[in-house]
């Protein structure tokens, strides 16, 4: 896999909300239209509608124009997301917070001068630095109608270690939506070395339950991909993402009765911090990392 990381200069990178520079974090409550600049590139979102084009000093290049946006949650798109009521945590108490701006847009996408069509996910992670260890699961179906998304790991708060799961599953059935916070079961069973991620995921009163098995070729992996610390950051441990991973999803209900099953091809499959294993040497193959 062929890894592009780039670190513009601060001077360089220049970041708008509606026309004006960004001095303080602007409201939740309203929709995103910002952009970001640097000597590599732009990105552009204005609510549904998203653009980014950028040029790697390698010469590598990648643009793409997402629409039809897929929120988390219709109901309140610009407030509700995966993190649920703990997204109103002041930053100070927790080391990230995490919001999903849409799940499977429409994209027109052009790498290196190659077009094509598909569906794009975007998210931010945004605060002081990752958690100790994650992983992180992002999917769509070939036909932008099932979407599964899942993260979890070890949060470290004034010296204290939990783990904390979110799972999300959307399909024309059935939104679930599943979070330790909210004292639902979330078991996962995480070998990175084996590159193989299952969750078990049950709600808090027993009614639903979820069942997800993701896999990927462990030569698929990226390099080691920095990311934020707390003393800044390291691509030691890093993490690493396959974009070629095998999931697959069981739904049943409170009696145990099956009630959707779907296998999803080419999903994003990431271990992070102490879940990345550092007895393999991923990353022989070429595809881009941003």
């Amino acid at each position: 896999m062929y890894t592009e990381q780039v670190f513009p200069k601060q001077s360089d990178v220049k970041i708008f909300d509606r026309g004006h520079p960004v001095a303080a974090d602007p409201p939740k409550n309203r929709p995103s239209v910002f952009q970001v600049s640097s000597d590599v590139g732009t990105l552009s979102v204005n609510d549904s509608h998203s653009s980014l084009s950028f040029t790697f000093p390698s010469g590598f290049s990648v643009s793409a124009t997402l629409s039809r946006r897929v929120p988390w949650d219709s109901s309140c798109p610009d407030e509700c997301g995966p993190e649920g009521w703990t997204s109103h945590v002041p930053a100070r108490l927790v080391p990230t917070h995490y919001f999903v701006h849409t799940l499977a847009s429409n994209a027109v996408y052009s790498v290196n001068g190659e077009n094509g069509v598909g569906f794009a996910h975007q998210e931010a992670n945004y605060g002081g630095y990752f958690p100790t260890a994650w992983v992180w699961v992002q999917g769509v179906a070939g036909n932008g109608e099932t979407t599964l998304l899942l993260t979890g790991g070890e949060f470290t708060v004034a010296g204290a270690t939990v783990k904390q799961f979110i799972v999300g599953y959307r399909s024309q059935r059935f939104k679930w939506n599943f979070r330790g916070v909210d004292l639902d079961q979330v078991q996962a069973t995480i070998d990175g070395c084996a590159s193989t991620l299952k969750i078990s995921a049950v709600s808090v009163c027993g009614q639903r339950r979820l069942e997800i098995e993701v896999f990927a070729p462990p030569t698929s992996f990226s390099q080691p991909l920095f990311f934020p610390t707390p003393a800044g950051w390291s691509n030691d441990p890093g993490c690493v993402e396959s974009y070629v991973a095998l999931a697959r999803a069981v739904l049943y209900d409170q009696d145990n009765v099956e009630l959707e099953t779907i296998a999803m091809p080419q999903v994003a499959l990431e271990f992070g911090g102490a879940y990345r294993c550092k007895t393999s040497a991923p990353g022989n193959e070429s595809t881009l990392i941003i």
